[in-house]
């Protein structure tokens, strides 16, 4: 491997047998029995290339040579009945041991980035508008502000598709997705690919422009609408729409919260409590796993969006907190 910078962009490490064989590792072994299949299969290509202790040694190949070769083989293969054995693979016992702790300890946790770096403000100040009905993005009207709405919907999604039994998204449990979510989640299934701009694009895909007149968007033009107004019912609505359209649970704890918005003027801390309730019922809906809970650490207020509807609001550093719990003790995502 290069240990400077100029040898890195010569690239020569790339043609060298090491770098080949890691690559092959890295693209084709994805499983114990394949892992399995290829050391026999090396074993058998050495055991024809080395030779055995009782012939003589070849004319192309020094006695010095074919000691070190030997030795080299003895040390990555042992027999199976092998008095060495046991004290060879000791070690592994250990590894078992800490295998078994962090499963028993340890609850896989869905990845979200912090979208407070520039890289991604670039990404979401720069993001062009979605028109539904052509189905295309408008280069022309780019983002003069920050966009915020869509990349926290898109942490929740990550969190309430995280299967924590696969360390995968998946999104078979969801009362009714729809065809934009279900190709999204299709193509970004794995927590660990990179947040770029293609990711970016093809979750505003999912949720811009939706045909609901329940969803208000900042209005940048007559025929599409853009840039989600920020409102916790807003959100909702957009979680229903993309996730659970239909769904009789779902519309019941909407129904509620949108009376405690209208039934008075100032939230109280019994409405906020019943809100709360409400948000975190539709959250377990949506949710792969059950276990999560929502928390407020603010006071919120209430708001009329550009579509005339009222809404929750609360103070940006007061945040809502989605739970997602473990087995023993709640932990802090959001």
């Amino acid at each position: 491997m290069p240990t400077t910078y100029e040898e890195f962009l010569k690239g020569n490490f790339l043609c060298n047998p090491k770098f080949l064989i890691q690559s092959y590792f890295f693209e084709y072994i994805d499983s114990v029995e394949m892992y399995e299949e290829f050391v026999r299969a090396v074993y058998g290509l050495l055991c024809e290339q080395i030779l055995n202790k009782d012939e003589k040694k070849s004319e192309n190949v020094c006695m010095e040579t074919g000691k070190k070769a030997q030795k080299v083989f003895d040390s990555l293969f042992i027999k199976q009945d092998s008095a060495e054995l046991p004290s060879k693979v000791k070690y592994t016992e250990y590894f078992r041991l800490v295998e078994h702790k962090l499963n028993d300890e340890l609850q896989p946790m869905p990845y979200v980035e912090s979208t407070n770096s520039r890289h991604d403000v670039f990404l979401q100040e720069f993001m062009p508008s979605y028109n539904r009905k052509t189905d295309e993005f408008v280069n022309a009207e780019l983002s003069k502000y920050t966009i915020s709405i869509e990349p926290a919907l898109l942490f929740l999604f990550f969190l309430f598709a995280f299967d924590s039994s696969t360390g995968r998204y998946d999104i078979s449990h969801m009362p009714n997705p729809s065809k934009e979510l279900k190709r999204f989640f299709a193509k970004y299934s794995d927590p660990l690919q990179v947040m770029d701009y293609t990711m970016y694009r093809e979750w505003h895909r999912v949720v811009e422009d939706l045909p609901n007149k329940d969803i208000s968007y900042r209005l940048n033009s007559s025929d599409s609408r853009n840039k989600i107004q920020f409102g916790i019912l807003n959100m909702i609505y957009i979680m229903r729409e993309i996730a659970g359209k239909n769904d009789t649970k779902i519309n019941e704890n909407i129904e509620s919260i949108k009376n405690i918005i209208n039934d008075s003027d100032e939230i109280s801390d019994s409405d906020i409590d019943r809100f709360l309730i409400d948000v975190q019922k539709i959250c377990i809906s949506l949710s792969k796993n059950k276990e999560i809970k929502t928390q407020k650490n603010g006071k919120f207020f209430t708001k009329e969006l550009e579509n005339d509807i009222m809404d929750i609001g609360i103070y940006e550093d007061l945040p809502l907190e989605i739970i997602y719990k473990k087995k023993r003790k709640p932990r802090v995502l959001l």
